[in-house]
């Protein structure tokens, strides 16, 4: 399957179901799937808790997801890499966020103005986080980074977090962006 679309997230959603798994293989979410103007599907998206997403996916999440008031946590699975830019921006209800252990790169924009972030699994092998990748996330108190860890984009990646974040880099002989 190379695409995701409404109509695959509605059949989903008909069985009863509110966690929604995006089948393996799956290239591909239309920029659609998770918006809309008619009320009863947009009533019928808003009931998602769970989103999981397999590592095949390369494109953002992010639309629509703003609007989904219930989604509580997204999990990425499989191998990847890296995330698509954007990943999932702007979900402001997902509290906490699962990432393979694969991954090496959180790009620009991955997780902004997700501001009830709390919880997100630093990856052992990530090496790479690109400015504003967690820009507002107000709720998000603390990353321990791995040794991993070679590049930081930008402070400002960290721009609007909790009063009381606390940043932990593990290995402060690497670089950081200014």
């Amino acid at each position: 399957m190379a695409d995701f679309g409404q109509t695959d997230l509605l059949q989903i959603l008909d069985s009863g179901t509110t966690e929604i798994v995006i089948p393996d293989g799956t290239e591909n979410v239309d920029s659609k799937t998770f918006t809309g103007s008619d009320e009863e599907i947009l009533k019928k998206i808003s009931r998602i808790t769970k989103l999981s997403i397999p590592d095949s996916c390369k494109s953002p999440i992010h639309y629509g997801l703003d609007k989904l008031e219930n989604l509580k946590e997204v999990e990425l699975r499989g191998k990847a890499e890296t995330l698509p830019p954007y990943f999932i921006g702007g979900a402001k209800s997902v509290e906490k966020v699962t990432l393979p252990p694969t991954l090496k790169v959180i790009p620009f924009h991955a997780f902004i103005n997700c501001e009830n972030l709390r919880e997100i699994n630093i990856p052992p092998a990530l090496e790479t986080i690109d400015f504003n990748a967690f820009t507002n996330c107000r709720s998000l108190e603390k990353i321990e980074f791995p040794k991993t860890l070679v590049s930081i984009g930008s402070i400002p990646s960290f721009w609007k977090t909790s009063s009381s974040f606390l940043l932990i880099i593990s290995n402060p002989s690497k670089s950081t962006g200014s």
